[in-house]
């Protein structure tokens, strides 16, 4: 006969295949025994419905990847629609595209405050009778950035030839003073703060430009940033309609 057991000894376990009552609980598994349970559900931790803990687990696992793979994907979304608009989104011919500006026909009119003077307006009527280039830019827009040293020695070289002015758009004046400073850009800028003259020419993204002929048509326009090859040719294209050789 067996003696009785140490208070301290582990109690044996029970059979594996023992049966348990309807109701009960298996030690560690976490889940009830539904009335009516076979012993072999039992055994795998099987909830009411007759799925394993560890099939629902898998699904919720997949669920969680799902959903964080739905939200990442929208901050790309985002993320990429904002690039675009700074003109940094696309190819150069992609972005040409995009853009649904006049590209001929009479450039819209306007009036604004001059970004360097406050107290004077500047008009597009004032440059009537010359070639001229409108760059719309920002302190905010990399792609400006990169872009505007180009323009300014453009300015500097085709100076009495070509005119150029710059349109400001949405942007704090503090910053752009001190991005036309730092990019040493020697022509006029307007401010456009709510962006109204850029809507008028249907401008997509910056930077922008537009080059304008001696009667005031629009000739070409570029969205995104102009290298150096590309910007050669635009000039030269606008020298060649106002009856000049490229320079």
């Amino acid at each position: 006969m067996r003696p009785p057991a140490d208070a301290d000894e582990p109690a044996p376990l029970a059979p594996a295949n023992a049966d348990l009552p309807a109701g009960a609980t298996i030690p560690g598994a976490g889940a009830s025994v539904p009335p009516g349970a076979d012993p072999e559900r039992r055994a795998t931790g099987a909830g009411p419905d007759g799925q394993p803990d560890r099939l629902r687990a898998r699904l919720r696992f997949w669920r969680r990847v799902l959903w964080i793979t739905s939200a990442g994907l929208a901050v790309l979304l985002t993320i990429g629609a904002v690039a675009t608009w700074s003109g940094a989104a696309s190819p150069a011919q992609d972005n040409q595209k995009l853009d649904r500006g006049p590209r001929s026909g009479p450039a819209p009119s306007f009036r604004a405050l001059d970004l360097a003077d406050p107290s004077r307006r500047i008009a597009l009527a004032d440059y009537r009778g010359r070639l001229l280039v409108v760059n719309f830019w920002a302190s905010w827009c990399v792609p400006c950035r990169r872009e505007m040293p180009r323009l300014a020695a453009a300015a500097a070289k085709l100076r009495g030839r070509v005119s150029f002015l710059g349109v400001n758009t949405k942007d704090g004046r503090a910053k752009a003073l001190e991005f036309v400073r730092t990019t040493g850009v020697p022509y006029p800028s307007v401010v456009d703060p709510a962006g109204s003259i850029g809507d008028r020419y249907g401008v997509y993204g910056l930077p922008t430009t537009v080059f304008i002929d001696r009667r005031g048509r629009i000739i070409g326009r570029y969205l995104g940033e102009m290298k150096a090859g590309t910007l050669d040719d635009l000039l030269a294209q606008l020298l060649d309609a106002g009856g000049e050789a490229g320079g």
